[in-house]
């Protein structure tokens, strides 16, 4: 059985793999602009950018370094390099000797940026004003130049109100100045680099104009998703564009690529930023909010109050209600429009379990929220997950820790809620043939749509979700859990994980998905940053205390009430703790996917506790 489904997973990996659209080749001259701080918003409000976007490739630009927002030193030094670097250096641009400083103590950190890997690349690039001048610090020149020239112009940084308005009509004006200066055989890059001096992060603009980059959307392989690209990924389209050689080990971004058919327009753009900058305002208090509540709830238990049937009943759709949501505008209301929302809907929904167990549907209330949540979140990636990019507790292109696939809260919420049906709906049958197809047959669609590149794109959640869904089979089906056989079961998956990554990774690199960028990562001696920055990671995430406490509760309540647990649920519940366990160890976000498979399951059992009685 575990092998039949291994070979059933990489089979539907021949028929899901992704196709995105191939980028240009090497240009005559490029003409690159950085404009930090330039946001769609700005665009709108001018006429010469905005009609050149009409007519060219556009899309969100992410500039996320390590740190919350990024400066313009930040970003300066984050193109120089091609990958992130700390956050922290607000001048535009640094001082030379800050500069090489900085480009010293960087090597040491996470992601090992080379500062002026930019400019020794790209030999002969063409600096056309002083902060250029400072990016391209490195540059080895040459007689023939690289047909790149850059400028940064600084107008627009730490500017605002009124001012801000003026100097737009300015830098629009220039801008136009210079591209009309290079002709039209030039490809021209508008790009806003970074965040403002001081204030939050934004998504920014990117336009790229000329010869095979007419009206589209951009995307790049290091995000997988049409209208988004990152910051670093500038750099590698600029290396790809003006000398066509192979992209430097340490560079993480992706050549830009256009994407044809629909044409974003600038306000549209804008109101990307809007949602993910009001998505990112909310998550943290969203997932504390509901963490606390839940702990509160286990409080109530663990004191034998039964006013914790009311309370579980009242938030148990709230995680997914997050996503479901987001068919809604919601952040154009507010936060307490959005707060409403998910509250009322929660509300609600506890109402119909509540009906469905008096009209003595029991399994049907038990089940009724975990199978809409697994529901939600797997029709959500078969569609390409609109709900998870930009959610409260979904994935946010601002954060930029991925753009498509399932995130790690997701994963949570779907495979905890996935197993807690399989096994419920298996206690229910008597034969243990039709007990192993009902778990084998609902674990294979969750492992399908979290791995497979072309959907979830989840390596992490694979290694976790695999041997649930086979100690679950088990367990319905009678099997002794020996050490053996869990140590056959982790050599599977480890080869199952493999393949699928190997698969990926042999494609070209402007094809490979996040588990392919994985694989080659390895391939390549870069095992120990991956290893030690997602361990750093996962051990930040028990700094947040709201989360810890439920989840130690979680615990306290699992062994305190065990005996009081039905044995038709016991199975379900311990593959959940599993799924817990492991995706907390190998997942970067750590503790919050405790978090998630806690929350979808916690609630809907606590809140059965009248039929029951494990209250």
């Amino acid at each position: 059985m575990v092998a039949a489904a291994a070979i059933g997973l990489l089979g539907l990996l021949a028929l899901l793999c992704p196709t995105p659209a191939a980028a240009a080749g090497p240009a005559t001259h490029v003409l690159f602009i950085g404009v930090p701080d330039l946001q769609w918003s700005d665009v709108a409000h001018m006429p010469a950018l905005l009609q050149l976007a009409r007519t060219s490739s556009v899309g969100n630009l992410s500039v996320r370094s390590s740190g919350e927002a990024t400066r313009c030193g930040d970003a300066l030094l984050e193109l120089s390099a091609g990958t992130r670097v700390p956050s922290g250096i607000a001048d535009c641009p640094p001082s030379l000797p800050l500069w090489d400083v900085a480009g010293l103590r960087y090597r040491s950190t996470t992601f090992h940026p080379v500062v002026g890997l930019l400019g020794d690349t790209v030999s002969g690039a063409v600096a056309l004003d002083p902060v250029a001048a400072v990016l391209l610090t490195g540059a080895a020149g040459g007689p023939e130049g690289s047909g790149l020239s850059v400028a940064i112009d600084t107008q627009l940084y730490g500017v605002g109100g009124a001012q801000r308005a003026a100097r737009r009509a300015v830098l629009d004006a220039e801008i136009d100045r210079q591209r009309q200066q290079k002709g039209d055989g030039a490809i021209v890059i508008v790009a806003g680099i970074s965040d403002n001096a001081t204030g939050p992060a934004h998504l920014h603009t990117v336009i790229v104009s000329g010869p095979g980059w007419g009206p589209g959307g951009l995307r790049s392989a290091s995000t997988g998703r049409d209208g988004y690209v990152q910051l670093v990924d500038l750099t590698a389209t600029l290396v790809a564009m003006t000398t066509g050689r192979s992209l430097p080990d340490t560079v993480i971004g992706r050549p830009l690529q256009r994407v044809a058919g629909d044409h974003p327009s600038a306000a549209s753009l804008a109101d990307d930023d809007r949602h993910a900058r009001a998505a990112a305002d909310v998550s943290g208090g969203t997932r504390n909010t509901l963490a606390l509540i839940a702990a509160a709830m286990l409080a109530l238990l663990l004191a034998g109050r039964r006013e914790a049937w009311l309370v579980a009943r009242a938030i148990a759709a709230a995680p997914v209600l997050t996503f479901v949501v987001q068919v809604l505008p919601w952040w154009r209301w507010g936060t307490a429009a959005y707060a409403g929302l998910v509250a009322a809907g929660s509300v609600i929904a506890g109402a119909m379990v509540t009906v469905l167990e008096r009209r003595r549907h029991r399994s049907a209330a038990l089940l009724a929220v975990p199978a809409f949540t697994a529901l939600v979140l797997v029709t959500d990636q078969l569609a390409g997950a609109p709900l998870d990019l930009s959610a409260p507790m979904g994935d946010n292109p601002i954060i930029a820790g991925r753009f498509h696939g399932m995130g790690n809260l997701a994963f949570a919420l779907m495979a905890a809620s996935a197993l807690f049906c399989a096994g419920v709906l298996a206690g229910r049958v008597s034969s243990r043939r039709n007990r192993i197809a009902i778990v084998g047959g609902i674990g294979f669609v969750a492992l399908a749509v979290d791995a497979l590149p072309s959907l979830g794109d989840d390596l992490g959640g694979l290694l976790a979700l695999f041997p649930a869904v086979v100690l679950l089979a088990a367990l319905v089906a009678g099997v002794r859990v020996t050490w053996r056989r869990a140590a056959v079961v982790a050599g599977v998956t480890l080869a199952l994980a493999v393949a699928i990554g190997a698969i990926d990774a042999a494609r070209p690199p402007d094809r490979r998905t996040h588990i392919g960028r994985f694989v080659a990562d390895l391939v390549h001696g870069h095992l120990d940053p991956v290893a030690d920055r997602k361990w750093r990671a996962m051990v930040r995430s028990f700094g947040n205390v709201a989360l810890d406490v439920f989840v130690a509760l979680t615990v306290v309540a699992a062994v305190r009430l065990r005996e009081r647990v039905p044995a038709r649920l016991r199975a379900p519940l311990v593959a959940v703790a599993v799924v817990g366990v492991l995706g907390t160890l190998l997942n970067d976000s750590g503790v919050v996917v405790a978090t998630g498979a806690a929350l979808a399951v916690v609630p809907a059992l606590i809140g059965d506790t009248r039929s029951s009685r494990v209250g």
